[in-house]
């Protein structure tokens, strides 16, 4: 499947709709091969720019695709003429289970708190779940559980850059299935991650709704990496760099 792509301060992004982007996950699960999916925002971005490790585990990972206004707008501006298509995890990773319930997908989902993942089944009875594990205090073995079970779909929300380098690091035992590294997309599967009304998420103004509902978690991804982000993106604009 080809796709065109876009680069944010060094990060090759793949330019997706939500069709897309799901029809690529159902293409590689009946493949049955070992395949990595991830996400760029702008923290992640300004992450890539800096971390060393955070940018050799994403070798790892065939496809990055959007998420966010941060990254659409940045695209937007340094690339003007071009067509690009709005995406959030938090609207794509719904639309990915229902998938899943209508092919019966097995899953695992590795991240998050046990509360948390408790919640997921009573969501979704219908849903193939085949393990689930916290993203504190899991096993060292947990690659080789992962292995025994065989699922199709592993979604890991540790938040990034840890998910991207755990899967990175447990490539050679991990087993052949999709990998999606979905940060806060368990939380949204859960039904405990706090969302705007629709005219606010339409607006791209979801992230105030975030910082007000977590302050202590989320104050430096808005207020310290979102201005970095911004002038790390002029530059690029004006270095003529915007390949």
């Amino acid at each position: 499947m080809t796709t065109s792509s876009f680069s944010i301060l060094g990060l090759k992004t793949a330019s997706f709709s939500y069709s897309g982007l799901l029809h690529m996950v159902e293409l590689e699960i009946a493949g049955k091969k070992k395949f990595a999916v991830t996400y760029n925002n702008a923290a992640c971005s300004v992450t890539y720019h800096k971390d060393e490790f955070y940018r050799n585990a994403l070798r790892k990972f065939s496809v990055i695709h959007p998420d966010g206004i941060g990254v659409y707008m940045a695209a937007r501006f340094l690339f003007p003429g071009v067509s690009f298509q709005r995406m959030t995890g938090s609207d794509f990773y719904p639309i990915l289970i229902q998938k899943a319930i209508e092919k019966q997908w097995s899953i695992f989902i590795f991240g998050d708190t046990n509360e948390t993942l408790k919640k997921i089944p009573g969501r979704y009875p219908f849903l193939r779940i085949i393990g689930m594990s916290p993203g504190y205090g899991f096993a060292d073995t947990l690659p080789e559980q992962m292995a025994e079970l065989k699922p199709d779909l592993v979604l890991v929300g540790m938040g990034v850059p840890k998910q991207e380098i755990w899967i990175s690091e447990n490539w050679e035992k991990l087993p052949e299935a999709v990998f999606m590294a979905v940060g806060d997309g368990i939380k949204v599967l859960s039904g405990t991650k706090k969302r705007g009304w629709i005219f606010i998420q339409k607006t791209g103004l979801e992230w105030v709704v975030r910082l007000i509902s977590e302050p202590l978690r989320l104050w430096r991804r808005y207020l310290v990496w979102m201005p970095v982000f911004i002038i790390l993106v002029v530059i690029q604009k004006f270095r003529g760099k915007s390949e």
